[in-house]
C-alpha cells in the first residue's frame, strides 16, 4: 500500500512539473496565407527591391509559409523552378524578393538557410526585412580558408560543428502545387 501511495505521489508531481502532458505553448504567429495566397493565384500583385508593382506569374512548384525574420509573422517562399520568391507582408503591402537556389538551400523552420557557391565558399544565414529591403545575417562562413561564427573569427572544427548542428534542424515541409490554393 506505502508503494502504490508513494508511485502515486511521484506520478502526481511529474505530471504537474511537465505540465500534466501536455506541450508547452508555442508562440503565436500572424499568419497572411490569404494575401499570400492572392498573389500566387494572380488575384493580386507583390511590390519588387525597386518599389514597382509586379504580377506573379503563377508558375511554381512548391511553396512554404515560415517565420523567416523571426518577427512572429510569416513570409511565403515560392519555388518557382528556377529559383526562389520570398514575399514579406508589411503595412498592408506584399514585397517580394528573387533570390538564387544557390543562395537560399536547405530552408529550416527557424528561417536559417545554407549558401553554397563552391566547395570552399559556405554560410549559414537568415533574412529581415523592411518593406522592399531585405539583408541578410551571416550565422557561420567558411570562405577559402577564413572560418567565422557570429562575425567572431573561429576554427574550422568549430564552423563544422555549428554547419551540423544546422543540418540537423528541421527542415521546412514545403507544399506541393498539385490543386488550386484557395
Amino acid at each position: 500500500m506505502k508503494k502504490i501511495l508513494l508511485l502515486t505521489v511521484i506520478t502526481i508531481s511529474l505530471l504537474l512539473l511537465t505540465g500534466c502532458g501536455k506541450n508547452k505553448p508555442k508562440p503565436i504567429i500572424i499568419n497572411y496565407e490569404k494575401e499570400y495566397k492572392n498573389v500566387i493565384n494572380k488575384t493580386n500583385a507583390y511590390q519588387n527591391e525597386k518599389d514597382e508593382s509586379i504580377t506573379f506569374d503563377g508558375n511554381y512548384t512548391k511553396y512554404v509559409f515560415v517565420d523567416l525574420d523571426k518577427d512572429k509573422k510569416v513570409e511565403c517562399v515560392i519555388d518557382t523552378g528556377k529559383d526562389y520568391l520570398l514575399l514579406n507582408y508589411e503595412n498592408k503591402n506584399i514585397y517580394g524578393f528573387n533570390v538564387s537556389y544557390d543562395n537560399f538551400k536547405s530552408l529550416k523552420t527557424d528561417g536559417t538557410y545554407m549558401i553554397t557557391t563552391n566547395a570552399q565558399d559556405s554560410s549559414v544565414r537568415s533574412s529581415k526585412f523592411s518593406k522592399n529591403v531585405r539583408t541578410e545575417t551571416i550565422h557561420a562562413t567558411l570562405l577559402n580558408d577564413e572560418y567565422k561564427i557570429e562575425d567572431q573569427t573561429s576554427t574550422e572544427e568549430q564552423v563544422i560543428d555549428y554547419f551540423k548542428k544546422f543540418y540537423s534542424k528541421d527542415d521546412v515541409e514545403w507544399i506541393n502545387n498539385n490543386w488550386k490554393i484557395n
